[in-house]
């Protein structure tokens, strides 16, 4: 997923949890201000994995935006694997091992 897409629907999401719990009353107004201040201040990023970091201490502070984190956690998680096994393969075939080995024990991500 492009980093400008994540963010898009990380932003998308957020405001969905926001308006969520507050129609159920388990944000007040001022939790409310906090937690758009907080979201607002993790932009910008530069990557995926920074993007993550950043959703990932802001559920520590924020309990409602656990689900977005996770949501965004599996996300990447998945997109990775798919990175290593599609490129494992072509390391290989180059006769490139240490490589190979670099990603897939979990090396440099290039998504």
């Amino acid at each position: 997923m492009k980093l400008e897409k994540m963010i898009e629907d990380v932003k998308r999401d957020c405001m969905y949890y926001i308006l969520s719990n507050m129609r159920k009353n388990e944000l007040s107004m001022q939790e409310t201000r906090v937690l758009s201040k907080d979201i607002l201040a993790m932009f910008p990023v530069q990557t995926p994995n920074e993007l993550l970091a950043k959703l990932k201490q802001l559920s520590k502070t924020h309990k409602v935006m656990q689900e977005v984190f996770i949501k965004y956690a599996k996300r990447l998680e998945e997109e990775q694997k798919e990175y290593v096994l599609k490129n494992i393969p072509a390391y290989l075939q180059m006769g490139d091992v240490e490589n190979a080995l670099i990603l897939l024990k979990g090396g440099v991500f290039h998504g």
